[in-house]
């Protein structure tokens, strides 16, 4: 994957989505991320203003993405914040992609981490790492399947308490995922192959996590409930009890070598930490 190659790539999906994805350049880009981000998250979070219009000036990954919707009028749907780190080796940390409630499901998620990767291998960065709630199967299969992110770190509590119309009164337990810019995105048909993993922890039949005497190995799989989201903010106590497995499960396997190279039918899949 070369950076023309990703250019075209990120272009088509802009125009699936029907967006233009631009830079943000200065303050008043900034103030737009801010009102996107108050949509997303509530407006008692958002984004500092004048951290955003810092790391635009200093050439950080800052985009927003724009739909026409008729006429003279244009309406902000998406934006991507990321700045460059080099724990470990040099990455863009992709610090939130945020798409509008409205337009979600349309492609502008995908557009918006195209056009990331499209500027990083301009500069020869070839690595992007973040961080997402490991109990969003939505997420996970965007990041895991769809883009072929592999996760590599369990962080327990990552934010501490947040305050935010989404995380509030929950654990912020994130899992790292790593991306792999120069390689091709995985092919469509790879997302649909049937699940042959053993569960290490799978749903009961009242829909309660349980731990199967299966031992945390390469080929195993850990169940998340495709409906956390929804158990949490009906105060369900099975989403308490999720939390704690989910986490505890995968911190066990990470702690003993295994990486997450895949998400399919509510299933994180293990292997092997491959070099590389």
């Amino acid at each position: 994957m070369d950076a023309a190659t990703a250019a075209a790539e990120a272009q088509a999906a802009a125009l699936v989505a029907g967006v233009v994805i631009t830079d943000v350049l200065d303050v008043t880009g900034a103030r737009r991320v801010n009102q996107l981000a108050e949509g997303v998250w509530g407006p008692a979070v958002g984004t500092a203003v004048d951290l955003v219009t810092a790391l635009a000036h200093a050439g950080g990954v800052a985009l927003l993405a724009e739909r026409d919707m008729g006429g003279q009028e244009r309406a902000d749907v998406g934006f991507a914040l990321g700045f460059l780190g080099w724990s470990d080796e040099l990455h863009l940390h992709s610090h939130q992609v945020g798409v509008a409630p409205g337009f979600r499901g349309q492609g502008v998620g995908l557009a918006l981490k195209l056009a990331q990767r499209e500027a990083c291998l301009e500069h020869d960065v070839t690595l992007m790492r973040w961080t997402f709630d490991p109990l969003l199967a939505a997420n996970a299969h965007f990041n895991l399947a769809r883009l072929g992110a592999i996760g590599t770190a369990f962080l327990s509590d990552f934010y501490g308490q947040m305050a935010d119309a989404i995380n509030a009164g929950d654990r912020s337990d994130r899992l790292e995922v790593s991306w792999r810019l120069d390689r091709a995105l995985p092919p469509s048909h790879s997302v649909s192959l049937p699940i042959l993993e053993i569960a290490v922890l799978e749903a009961d039949q009242e829909g309660w996590p349980h731990l199967t005497k299966e031992p945390l190995r390469p080929g195993a799989s850990i169940a998340i409930p495709g409906n956390y989201s929804e158990l949490r903010e009906l105060e369900d106590p099975r989403a308490p009890a999720w939390r704690r497995a989910v986490g505890e499960t995968l911190a066990v396997a990470f702690a003993a070598g295994l990486t997450v190279t895949g998400f399919r039918a509510s299933r994180y899949l293990l292997a092997e930490l491959a070099p590389g």
